[in-house]
């Protein structure tokens, strides 16, 4: 077949809106063929098409004239379900070949999907391609413009569309989190930064791990519980069966009974399926009810915290926050062997979640899973516990024994014991000292200055369980298991709060170089040393309409990106969304919701009511103030009258904005205030 040329576009545009004749008629039919051929080739790679092989339209009473415009529909096979027939790709013939993005019938006039062909149009050299490079190039147009396809159908007010829009910014926030390592969430008040902080940490860090769903389900899950797909059909949970390696849960709907089992719905978690409506989530029949179940785990873990999901730590800053609080700090403790207090340094959160990370890392890069180690302390520790389980205690001289373990220190004590009948502390920093130190004798311990004194005093015990480790590690080995990598993300809430330069003191370099030690002004465990591996995340969030918070300064923000969370209208079938008074609202910051909703990428053009000192993307009021839930079961809303929240939260923080003089002026000739109290 002959390529499409230069006299088939002179002959669609020539005959445009003449008068139909059988000629011209068999002419263009040609070109039509010409375009279902090239469709033909782009559908084998990966889309769908529709094509109406009919030049004509109707110009009038019994008048029939040629179409100016030539043209196929395109959808990506995967989208086709939700966009036939409401907006599509166009390859099209008029004064030239192109490619764009079109609403179709109802949706065509639509100011988003005008915005969208506008943005994407794009003309092809046809006389230096054959077909095929005609298609390839299609492919490459799809992968420039597949996000626009998406945010389209969601500004046309496709539910689907911007649950798929809100996965899609989800991956590209996560992408961007592990190439930095530590990214700002900012934005107005009520966007709802930190539930998609707590989201992309729990999916960074992978916490859908076996033990941890078996927990979350004992505790959030229950035989007889009552739920609902996206498609309205109900399901109870009939039983929940724990294997060695897996989970089953049976579940009841219609008066038939399913086996759901755990790989399905760790795939629909790991996936997100609940915001991602393609097809193969449901590949195996009984996708709805995985989907269901996953989100109900994914929702748990903002409920509970599960014992094993101990890689994210959520915290939130406030002007008095300092260093001691959130790094290392010194600490008073009661002395439980002469009852005495005693100041010690310690790790606080930051550092305690930055060790457990480094432990995790530098065990993962460690030597080939099965190989033969020498026993380590930790294993030795294993070895008393199991004694300990067995016997009771574990004998560290002829009357003395370890009765007690905690995850810092031994208890131990003689039965005879007048002076310390409860037992003495055997810390394991201090053991951990002495064996890197090599004290092999009493008389070496007790001259140990980096040793407590306590410890020194009880020398004699310190080098008896010395002798027992050294002894426990003589001809034995045992195999080394390959740990696994873990991602470990602290989320912290209202970061610019606190003062960060005085917060984060030495690890503004840290942050940058990771793995490199830098010195902390405290010693713990005999170690000034900190390291922020690379597997540690750090997310914060920032309300960018407080204008009370600290400053943060250039080389913090240096290495944290910054990430926009602004307002939006949403559509989803589990909320009632106040839309027309969203609306009113956000046109006090923004010139016109229609040319914002159309084009969120330009620069926010302030409102006139909007004082010059603000830019709207600072002040504008997000879309959860805008929210009634569902509660589950009950069908009520919350609030169930959403004047409770328009008079006690919306307008209160608006006034304030007048107050302030971020709010200025008139709207629609009415006074400010007038119009605030109207909503």
């Amino acid at each position: 077949m002959d390529n499409i040329s230069q006299s088939d576009i002179d002959l669609v545009e020539s005959l445009a809106g003449k008068a139909v004749n059988t000629n011209d008629h068999e002419k263009l039919v040609k070109v039509y063929h010409k375009l279902e051929y090239l469709c033909q080739l782009i559908e084998k790679k990966g889309y769908r098409y529709n094509i109406r092989k009919d030049p004509r339209k109707q110009a009038g009473t019994g008048k029939f004239v040629f179409q100016e415009y030539q043209w196929a529909k395109i959808y990506p096979k995967d989208l086709w379900e939700d966009a036939v027939d409401k907006f599509a790709y166009i390859v099209g013939i008029s004064d030239s070949l192109h490619f764009h993005l079109m609403g179709i019938k109802e949706y065509q006039g639509k100011e988003a999907s005008q915005f969208a062909s506008r943005n994407c149009w794009t003309e092809i050299d046809f006389t230096l391609l054959d077909y095929e490079q005609i298609a390839d190039e299609f492919v490459l147009f799809d992968k420039r413009n597949r996000q626009l396809f998406i945010e389209t159908g969601a500004k046309l007010g496709i539910p689907k569309f911007s649950q798929i829009l809100n996965s899609y910014k989800m991956d590209e926030i996560k992408r961007l989190l592990e190439y930095k390592k530590q990214i700002i969430l900012q934005g107005p008040p009520g966007t709802g930064k930190t539930r998609l902080a707590k989201k992309i940490a729990y999916n960074v860090a992978g916490l859908f791990s076996y033990e941890n769903i078996k927990q979350a389900i004992s505790i959030v899950l229950k035989e007889g519980q009552a739920l609902e797909t996206k498609e309205g059909y109900a399901f109870s949970i009939q039983k929940i069966i724990p294997t060695e390696h897996r989970l089953i849960v049976l579940v009841s709907s219609g008066g038939k009974s399913y086996s759901i089992n755990f790989k399905e719905i760790e795939n629909c978690y790991n996936g997100h399926a609940w915001d991602d409506p393609v097809s193969k989530w449901n590949a195996s029949g009984n996708g709805s009810y995985s989907i269901v179940i996953a989100k109900f785990i994914f929702d748990a873990f903002e409920r509970i915290e599960v014992e094993n999901a101990k890689q994210v730590k959520t915290i939130q800053f406030h002007p008095s926050y300092t260093y001691e609080d959130f790094v290392r700090g010194i600490v008073s403790k009661i002395d439980e062997d002469n009852q005495q207090i005693i100041y010690e340094a310690e790790n606080k959160v930051f550092a305690r979640l930055s060790k457990s990370a480094l432990d995790n890392y530098q065990q993962s890069q460690d030597i080939t899973e099965g190989t033969l180690v020498t026993p380590s302390l930790t294993d030795f520790i294993d070895h008393i516990i199991e004694e300990i389980d067995e016997r009771g205690k574990f004998m560290i001289s002829d009357n003395v024994y370890i009765f007690y373990i905690d995850d810092k220190r031994f208890k131990y004590k003689g039965d005879n014991w007048a002076t310390h009948p409860n037992g003495l502390n055997m810390n394991f920093s201090e053991l951990n000292k002495i064996i890197d130190l090599n004290l092999n004798t009493r008389k070496q311990i007790n001259k140990e200055s980096t040793l407590n004194s306590l410890t020194r005093q009880h020398a004699t015990y310190y080098q008896n369980f010395n002798e027992l480790y050294r002894t426990f590690k003589e001809g034995k080995s045992v195999p080394k298991t390959k740990t696994a990598l873990k991602n470990y993300v602290i989320i912290i809430d209202e970061i610019n709060r606190a003062n960060l330069s005085s917060v984060l003191g030495e690890l503004i370099y840290g942050l940058e170089y990771r793995n490199e030690a830098v010195e902390s002004m405290y010693e713990v465990a005999g170690d000034n040393k900190l390291v922020l591996p690379p597997n540690l995340y750090v997310i914060g969030t920032m309300n960018t309409a407080d204008r009370s918070v600290g400053h943060i300064d250039y080389a913090i923000r240096r290495r944290f990106a910054f990430v926009d969370v602004l307002p939006k209208e949403l559509n989803d079938d589990k909320i009632v969304f106040q839309h027309d008074r969203f609306r009113k609202v956000s046109e006090l910051f923004i010139e016109n919701y229609d040319e914002y909703k159309a084009n969120e990428k330009t620069i926010l053009k302030p409102a006139k009511t909007l004082s010059s000192e603000f830019r709207p993307e600072d002040v504008w009021l997000g879309h959860s103030y805008f929210i009634q839930k569902r509660v589950e079961g009950s069908g009520k809303l919350e609030p169930e009258d959403f004047m409770i929240r328009l008079d006690y939260e919306i307008k209160p923080i608006l006034l304030e904005y007048v107050k302030d003089g971020v709010l200025l002026g008139e709207i629609n000739k009415v006074k400010i205030e007038d119009y605030i109290k109207s909503l």
